[in-house]
């Protein structure tokens, strides 16, 4: 019994207000939009280098901006 009110007190400990799960839910959206832009270029890239022997100008250096 004693472990159980633990588990039910720590609970309590990790809450978020409701403006800390609006700021979550943002940035994970966020996160996803950057990396689905990410495969897009990539996906680009590649495709421009192998079809048309010209890969997508500035995709090197816009990836490493995004993963920066």
């Amino acid at each position: 019994m004693g472990e159980m009110s633990e588990t039910v007190e720590n609970h309590k400990l990790v809450t978020l207000t409701r403006w800390e799960l609006g700021l979550d839910k943002a940035l994970g959206f966020l996160a996803a939009s950057v990396l689905m832009l990410l495969m897009i270029i990539t996906f680009f890239d590649v495709l421009g280098r192998y079809l048309f022997s010209a890969p997508l100008p500035g995709a090197f250096e816009l990836t490493e901006i995004m993963m920066a």
